[in-house]
């Protein structure tokens, strides 16, 4: 189990690595060639950070709508803790329960929600970006998007080998 997680955490490490590669170039290729944008490695990973919030706590929500017979006596409260005679015990009321991520979450909705929010938040503007060059640079253009398909491909047969696996 544990050459397996290092496996998966490998094979994370290096795509992110080459998408991140391959979209700094192709962002800075095409400033170059006058196509105004914000992008930058900053943006590259606060979009992976928002994908990777987002596709947590949605599969989060999954699991315990799988499992709602474990919530249904828990009380509502306005204060992320309750109080018992000897401590204090946090994220145990709602709506703070949803961020005890240790009780479970749906890993095909975190893998699949993740992929699919990156290929949309990286790939697709990118590919929108190549597609504004004028018409005498046309030809480069496929090459761009070339590249960003590429990087699709890549993390949807990533994230589709551990949506088949954890599913």
């Amino acid at each position: 189990m544990m050459i397996e997680a290092f496996l998966w955490a490998l094979g994370a490490v290096l795509l992110s690595y080459w998408c991140w590669k391959t979209a700094l170039s192709i962002w800075e290729r095409l400033r170059e060639l006058g196509i105004k944008h914000s992008k930058s490695s900053f943006t590259f990973f606060d979009e992976i950070f928002i994908s990777g919030v987002i596709s947590l706590l949605a599969a989060r929500l999954v699991w315990m709508g799988l499992n709602l017979a474990r919530y249904t006596e828990v009380p509502w409260g306005l204060l992320p803790y309750s109080r018992t005679a000897t401590e204090t015990i946090w994220l145990t009321l709602f709506p703070w329960r949803v961020l005890q991520f240790s009780e479970g979450v749906f890993l095909p909705v975190l893998w699949g929600l993740f992929g699919f929010l990156l290929i949309l938040y990286i790939f697709i503007p990118t590919i929108s970006l190549a597609r504004r060059l004028k018409l005498e640079k046309r030809g480069i253009m496929r090459n761009f998007i070339l590249r960003s398909l590429t990087c699709c491909l890549a993390i949807l047969a990533y994230f589709g080998a551990l949506l088949v696996y954890y599913w």
